[in-house]
């Protein structure tokens, strides 16, 4: 079986967030946190994602802005980072890999399956 599911587009947080292309753009705490959390969930597997793009939120102007949080169904992160794995040795031509962290550093969400693919 071949996994082919590249990133899925971008969040919109208005005029609120600023984009960024590399990882250096994170501090290192949060950068520490990125990849033991990848070590943790892939293993060796880790070493094959790449980084591709995300946002850094400013959440306090997000919500000075727009403060009905009832209506949202998910966490406004801090931290909205897309990666790519690509490994055809175990059938994953590409998969975008989506982390929101917190201001902290806390994983917020990701869409690594909870599950193995294989």
């Amino acid at each position: 079986m071949i996994v082919n599911k590249p990133i899925d587009g971008y969040t919109f947080y208005g005029d609120c967030s600023i984009d960024i292309t590399s990882m250096d753009s994170i501090p290192p705490r949060i950068q520490h946190n990125i990849n033991g959390y990848l070590k943790r969930i892939m293993g060796t597997m880790s070493e094959k994602v790449k980084f591709s793009y995300g946002q850094i939120v400013d959440i306090k102007e997000y919500f000075r802005s727009d403060s009905s949080t009832f209506d949202y169904e998910w966490i406004i992160p801090k931290y909205d980072l897309r990666f790519e794995l690509r490994d055809l040795s175990v059938g994953i031509k590409c998969f975008g890999l989506k982390i929101d962290l917190d201001e902290y550093g806390q994983i917020i969400t990701s869409n690594w399956p909870k599950t193995t693919l294989f």
